[in-house]
């Protein structure tokens, strides 16, 4: 692995230029501005580096996702809060970019495939973007991530079998949304993986 005969600085470097731009489409899906996902990226990586960067290599990746989703939520808390403000004083509030998710499917290629290479990727985007937030960081932690059970539990601050029962609820409205070209898309297998989590 890369890790090995590195100093913990370069492990720590070499993480962060792995991750970064996968932690950045799963901020876009989330907050539907490609500059907003890129501070919200940032943020959580330098949170990474200040708070857990003397920890070893292998805690680092659900640390990061961890981060990364106490993030999305911190930020999309504060827009929720200027928007009824700006409701409040009469002002309207800033305008969602349009193209972000076209601006995805265009500037970055990824994990559309795990999609079925037929569905349009601003279709794709668009259907995850519209989960529910607890079923989309499951999706995106499980399926994108490759996350096992354990680890995606750890993310998203809940029990394995919350794990699986979100995982599956978004599985479910995306055959439905997305059609036929999603009736071959089925769960991870967690047969391997370890049934903990937390509580």
């Amino acid at each position: 692995m890369w890790q090995n005969g590195l100093s913990q600085a370069n492990q720590l470097n070499l993480f962060l230029m792995d991750v970064e731009k996968r932690a950045w489409r799963i901020a876009v899906v989330s907050v539907n501005n490609p500059d907003d996902a890129a501070d919200i990226t940032q943020d959580a990586m330098l949170a990474l580096v200040e708070k857990y960067g003397d920890r070893s290599a292998q805690e680092w990746p659900p640390l990061f996702w961890r981060i990364l989703n106490n993030k999305i939520k911190d930020f999309q808390r504060r827009s929720t809060v200027r928007r009824r403000w700006n409701a409040i004083v009469g002002k309207s509030a800033d305008n969602e970019n349009d193209n972000a998710l076209e601006q995805l499917s265009q500037d970055h290629t990824g994990p559309l495939e795990l999609l079925g290479a037929q569905v349009a990727a601003t279709d794709a985007y668009q259907a995850i973007h519209s989960l529910p937030p607890r079923q989309r960081e499951a999706f995106c932690f499980r399926v994108w991530e490759g996350l096992d059970v354990k680890q995606t539990a750890l993310a998203m601050g809940c029990s394995a079998g919350s794990v699986k029962t979100h995982l599956h609820r978004a599985l479910e409205s995306l055959r439905q949304t997305l059609g036929a070209h999603l009736d071959s898309l089925s769960e991870p297998s967690s047969s391997a993986n370890a049934e903990g989590g937390l509580a």
